[in-house]
């Protein structure tokens, strides 16, 4: 669980900051929120510990009162100064969150506060101003106000549950399709005619003479001409360097970082993209000749971002495109452009099963991520687990969920080789009971349908997300 770093002024918000910090202590914990000179363990450098909390913190909440901005000490204003802890914790948590998975800042204004302008503020944390606020007003809104705060805020707190650390040993499975099949199976195809095997070939010209220049552009000359590999090459030496460049892009804290192929369609912050799978797995890489090689393939990631309405979670698997160069001299292979895949014509890419995703395994791992899920004690679900909409969660202490069998008992597994997803598709009965602070805890039963997405990373299947409609 991620830390939730608290920073306030004692003489602008004293009693409401306190009120916040016991709400959020009943939620997550008091150990996981950092508030106050009570945090900080004695003989420990003011300095090492902001950075080093504030670095391992998931949300910094900067409380902001109607004195926030002209608070001040023998006549000066305490923002002005440069060893004033609250400036110190901005400048802090404002750097922090420019790197790969640094915090969320949220200001908070307090019954009716506005946020200063970032002229009147120092030039070192004018940007918080720029920043989406939330406000906490007075009772009888402070209750729907922290609800609203805590609903936004544990999807980044409470990490994602994860199955248990090893596999079922694997068993033998009864398979609802065959190994290697599509998922869903395809209809058997009918055998053609002379009249029809004619009009498919008259096609296929049409088709070659009409956008000969996207078959032309993936197959290369290299292919069609019917040229080899340069002696001593191999189709994995061309791939290592777009591999290895896909992994990089994984760092990038933007929707379309440049040199990249993924894409976010949304807009979003704190931009959090993971690779899953191999993205060698099943790509093409024909010569092109001069030592030039396009290799096309798919790459599969998940992304996390702080979206208009909260945190999301989004998964993106789609083609890529690349070029590699091959130095014969120094026998090296270097990338020389990566993008998304946008030739003319399409690309059908058939990506091998992972051997370690039997049916069975993609089951168990399945079901341990609907018992990790179910586990959790707060609302919403973490963004992997199946999204549903709850009842009210105003005034809402806890939440209990109860798996009600096993959701995999039914399931089908396929696979869908042009993406390398092994699906479980089943159904699932969850039994959830909400826990207010006053009157009696609300039970209702929740079912729906799933498909669940299972991937090899490493070697290991792993469940990246799943739809639930």
């Amino acid at each position: 669980m991620g830390a939730i770093f608290i920073s306030y002024r004692r003489q602008d918000s004293q009693a409401t900051s306190d009120r916040i910090f016991d709400r959020l202590s009943q939620r997550f914990g008091r150990d996981k929120i950092v508030y106050d000179v009570e945090s900080i363990p004695p003989g420990m450098d003011f300095a090492v510990y902001l950075g080093q909390t504030v670095r391992a913190s998931s949300v910094v909440l900067v409380i902001m009162g109607a004195e926030w901005l002209t608070a001040a000490r023998e006549g000066k204003r305490r923002l002005d100064e440069p060893e004033d802890f609250v400036r110190r914790e901005i400048e802090t948590a404002l750097a922090q969150s420019k790197l790969p998975r640094g915090p969320i800042i949220i200001p908070l204004l307090l019954n009716g506060a506005t946020m200063p302008s970032g002229a009147d503020m120092p030039p070192s944390i004018a940007e918080l101003a720029n920043i989406q606020s939330l406000p906490v007003r007075r009772n009888p809104d402070f209750d729907t106000d922290m609800e609203r705060l805590i609903r936004l805020i544990t999807p980044l707190v409470v990490p994602p549950p994860a199955p248990p650390p090893s596999a079922p040993p694997p068993l033998q499975s009864q398979p609802t399709y065959a190994p290697g099949v599509p998922f869903p199976p395809q209809r058997p195809k009918r055998k053609r005619g002379w009249v029809g095997t004619t009009i498919t070939i008259t096609l296929i010209l049409a088709i070659l003479g009409g956008v000969g220049y996207g078959w032309y552009r993936f197959f290369g000359p290299g292919v069609l001409a019917g040229q080899q590999y340069p002696a001593g090459v191999t189709s994995a030496m061309i791939e290592a360097p777009v591999v290895d460049a896909i992994k990089q892009c994984t760092t990038a804290a933007t929707s379309n970082p440049a040199n990249c192929p993924q894409r976010l369609s949304d807009t979003g912050t704190h931009i959090v993209w993971t690779l899953h799978g191999d993205p060698a797995a099943g790509a093409r890489a024909p010569y092109q000749g001069n030592n030039l090689f396009e290799v096309v393939g798919r790459y599969t990631m998940t992304v996390s971002y702080l979206g208009y309405n909260g945190p999301q979670y989004r998964l993106v698997s789609d083609l890529y495109d690349a070029k590699v160069t091959w130095d014969p001299a120094a026998a090296k292979a270097t990338l020389a452009s990566l993008d998304p895949y946008s030739s003319i014509g399409s690309v059908t890419l058939s990506v091998p099963r992972p051997p370690a995703i039997t049916d069975v395994i993609a089951k168990a791992y399945t079901k341990a991520q609907f018992t990790a899920c179910a586990a959790q004690k707060t609302y919403p679900f973490a963004l992997i687990c199946p999204q549903f909409t709850g009842p009210n969660t105003y005034n809402l202490d806890r939440v209990q969920f109860s798996l009600k069998g096993d959701p995999t008992v039914s399931a089908r597994v396929g696979y869908e080789s042009s993406t390398g997803f092994v699906h479980v598709v089943g159904t699932f009965v969850m039994d959830v009971t909400y826990y207010y602070n006053s009157g009696s805890p609300v039970t209702y039963e929740d079912n729906g349908n799933y498909d669940a997405y299972v991937t090899s990373d490493n070697g290991r299947a792993t469940v990246i997300y799943i739809a639930f409609g």
